[in-house]
């Protein structure tokens, strides 16, 4: 049994991940409140052939990180588990030839970015969504698909976010208001993230460029999005 079966389950869903337009992959979530007021949240991002990734967070009682583990395959599995204790990241990567600790102190205020489109709710917790004000953010990203880092390496990076207002996204099961906040950094495509109600990003997506000149577009959207409990 893992935690996600023990507690109350909060909310549940599944992200469609298209490139060019074209279904590639679909992460599906779930979160839950455990009963010491915990919350679990388990992610897979899959294709029909194989798993990409998978992540389990959970969060203490006020809402801050606690643990992560992921898992990924990249000639052979990958295995990180953190905890994030006193201002810091703390764990280990596990490759096949070997593991490799890790210890990175976090500066006051860093937001949780990891590669789950589902986890980064954090993101749209931290953010002041009333406001047209550009926000400083100290982003600890944890990456998977991102060729420029090293996948499940910690690190730092200072981003800058534009909340750039409401619409309405239309998504495959219906028309939700939501909040749209440009996200950016250095070396990096632009992130456009939409958070609904619950601060819960329902889109996601940015375009990367190619070193011919070409450019692809990438979006993850809600297929199935389900709110059980607060």
């Amino acid at each position: 049994m893992t935690a996600a079966d023990e507690g109350m389950r909060i909310a549940e869903g599944i992200y469609g991940y298209e490139v060019e337009g074209q279904a590639r992959a679909s992460e599906v979530w779930r979160m839950t409140r455990l009963g010491d007021e915990r919350v679990h949240v388990q992610a897979l991002l899959r294709t029909e052939q194989r798993i990409i990734y998978g992540m389990d967070l959970t969060l203490d009682a006020q809402g801050q990180p606690e643990t992560l583990t992921a898992r990924m395959e990249q000639q052979g599995e990958v295995r990180a588990s953190f905890s994030f204790v006193e201002g810091t990241v703390q764990g280990q990567i596990q490759r096949p030839q070997g593991g490799t600790p890790v210890h990175l102190n976090l500066p006051a205020g860093a937001v949780l970015f990891p590669a789950s489109i589902a986890m980064r709710m954090l993101i749209g917790r931290a953010l002041h969504l009333e406001t047209d004000a550009e926000q400083p953010l100290t982003l600890c990203v944890i990456p998977v698909l991102d060729v420029a880092a090293q996948p499940l390496m910690p690190h730092l990076v200072g981003a800058q976010a534009s909340v750039l207002g409401p619409e309405t996204v239309d998504l495959l099961m219906a028309e939700t208001p939501a909040t749209r906040v440009l996200i950016e950094w250095p070396n990096h495509p632009p992130q456009h993230a939409w958070f609904d109600g619950h601060r819960f990003p329902v889109q996601w997506c940015w375009v990367s460029h190619e070193a011919d000149g070409g450019s692809i577009s990438h979006e993850f959207s809600l297929t199935r999005y389900a709110w059980h409990a607060t």
